[in-house]
């Protein structure tokens, strides 16, 4: 973004917006993002925002998609289905712990690795210039939409 100085010169530098307004702008405007993204990398809000949209979702979401595919496999017979899902039942406690810690583990690689391959991309291939904790704050606010599509697709299972 191009400002006029006070002496009327022209200035590239892009001032870094509030982390909330970050936070709508990503929606609205995330060219202007990516600019405060460049101007000051902010990450560790969206970050734990991720983070906890992957923790509700593996919480509500996988013992419901682990159920519908005990209910729907062929390969079980009537009484293997219903030892499963008892034995579902019996554990239920133990596999949301697992699957939430597995989910914000595998997220939060997840985030990191993405960041290193756009900077591999970015940096080696296209020969440009990065700083990888502001690709770390593009990948964060970027996730932002599927975490939107989390919230609004959750209740609907």
């Amino acid at each position: 973004m191009t400002a006029i100085m006070p002496d009327n010169t022209v200035s590239n530098e892009t001032k870094a917006d509030s982390v909330g307004s970050m936070l709508v702008n990503i929606f609205l405007s995330p060219t202007r993002v990516f600019g405060s993204i460049k101007a000051k990398p902010t990450w560790i809000i969206p970050f734990v925002i991720l983070l906890l949209g992957t923790a509700v979702t593996a919480y509500v979401v996988a013992p419901m998609a682990m159920e519908q595919q005990i209910t729907t496999s062929d390969r079980l017979t009537p009484e293997q289905r219903d030892q499963t899902l008892s034995e579902m039942e019996t554990y239920k406690g133990v596999g949301a712990v697992i699957g939430v810690a597995a989910g914000l583990i595998g997220a939060a690689i997840m985030v990191f690795l993405m960041a290193g391959v756009i900077m591999l991309m970015g940096t080696i291939i296209f020969g440009g210039s990065a700083k990888f904790m502001a690709l770390v704050a593009l990948v964060c606010f970027t996730g932002m939409i599927s975490v939107l599509g989390q919230i609004i697709k959750t209740p609907l299972m």
